[in-house]
């Protein structure tokens, strides 16, 4: 599965540019009412479970890099993902 870069939610990003977890509150909220696997579109409402997914979001929260995993069991392709980071971090 794969989805067209700058078509996800977008977060809003911290100071230093990484999207980092608010609070362990939040963490909890996301949790209960699967606010974040919903906004990502990778909850699996069955099983209330998130897919195996990789985002790489730009410091103008648009995301650059998405990989869906078909298989919650089978691992993303890391190396196109930090290919992605390293393409935002030389532009």
């Amino acid at each position: 599965m794969s989805a067209a870069p700058g078509s996800c939610a977008r977060p809003r990003p911290a100071s230093d540019g990484f999207h980092h977890r608010d609070t362990e509150d939040t963490e909890k909220a996301h949790h209960r009412d699967a606010s974040f696997g919903t906004a990502y579109g990778v909850l699996i409402k069955e099983l209330r479970l998130l897919a195996r997914a990789v985002f790489v979001v730009d410091s103008q929260r648009v995301v650059r890099h998405v990989e869906l995993v078909k298989e919650v069991t089978e691992e993303p392709d890391y190396e196109a993902a930090l290919a992605a980071v390293r393409a935002l971090t030389t532009a």
